[in-house]
């Protein structure tokens, strides 16, 4: 996402406040719930892309906290492993004994050491002390069918998906992240994310009563969505918000008044952030909509409060 100020990185974040999912997700974050993984507990609802997204807006810190190989053919965390021998390739391994003698450096089976009557089959100098001038190295393997002996196999990755075999140098990798939230934006989002709960509230002071639809029907017989629809003596209001980085436009505004024109409320209003073109507010003046401007819930619901008194 390009650079933006911190006015339209609000605005920005204010599309995803009216969503119910991440609504409901954000409530159950400030309620002390992060950091967080996807898929886990309150997150479950939120789909991976829409919490990148609300991180490349400021919401949340993202942190690798782990890697997954996956298959570089399809992409599978599914693989089982097999140890190879790194000098003939066989998978018939078995555990071994081996010694380092330090003076030397040599590394070999224990039995090449016991034929040799304790000498060292490279120098040939006998094996003194243990710890002083030989080590046995713990967790070692030796090959039966090559015989060498080795500290570490070859470790190949065999696909249960497709078959595919490959090593650490092949594989894909997929960072597995957590999502720190960013708790400078706390107020922020307790805010936005009751707008409609502070509008509601505004329109009860003014004697509205919400109705618990959101959705009307018209004289056309279309269904129209409004953020919310309140009624009072008898007479009804509906609300629609529009939000944008710098202006709202027309569209929005046309949009607006083709869906009170088909279900005829008593009174309109089209929230605009943080306000509209110039355009879009002769339209408005044209279609005979009131207009309530605002860049945070605060100068909204004091708009919205304005327009009724």
């Amino acid at each position: 996402m390009v650079a933006m100020s911190l006015q339209d990185a609000f605005v920005y974040r204010l599309r995803y406040y009216r969503r119910p999912d991440v609504k409901k997700f954000l409530a159950w974050v400030v309620d002390g719930n992060s950091p967080i993984r996807p898929g886990e507990g309150g997150a479950a609802g939120i789909d991976l892309g829409t919490l990148e997204e609300l991180s490349s807006l400021g919401l949340f810190h993202r942190h690798v906290i782990d890697t997954q190989p996956l298959c570089p053919r399809c992409d599978s965390q599914d693989f089982y492993d097999r140890y190879l021998c790194p000098f003939c390739g066989s998978p018939r391994l078995d555990r071994g004994r081996l010694i380092e003698h330090y003076p030397c450096g040599f590394i070999g089976p224990e039995e090449e050491f016991e034929r040799g009557g304790g000498a060292c089959p490279k120098c040939g100098m006998n094996l003194g002390v243990a710890g002083a001038d030989h080590g046995r190295m713990r967790g070692s393997f030796k090959c039966l069918d090559c015989g060498r002996g080795f500290a570490a196999p070859l470790i190949s990755h065999t696909c249960a998906a497709c078959g595919s075999k490959f090593t650490h140098e092949d594989a894909n990798l997929r960072h597995i992240c957590e999502y720190r939230f960013n708790e400078a934006l706390r107020g922020e989002v307790v805010l936005a994310c009751s707008l409609g709960d502070l509008i509601s509230d505004c329109l009860g002071s003014k004697g509205y009563r919400i109705e618990d639809t959101n959705s009307l029907r018209g004289s056309s017989g279309a269904e129209h969505a409004f953020d919310v629809v309140a009624t009072r003596g008898g007479g009804r209001l509906v609300i629609s918000i529009a939000s944008s980085p710098s202006e709202v436009g027309e569209m929005e505004v046309a949009g607006f008044f083709a869906k009170v024109f088909d279900v005829r409320p008593e009174r309109a209003v089209l929230v605009a952030m943080p306000r509209l073109s110039e355009g879009a507010l002769r339209l408005a003046k044209f279609y005979g909509i009131a207009v309530a401007e605002g860049r945070d819930a605060g100068e909204v619901v004091a708009s919205i409060a304005k327009l009724l008194d």
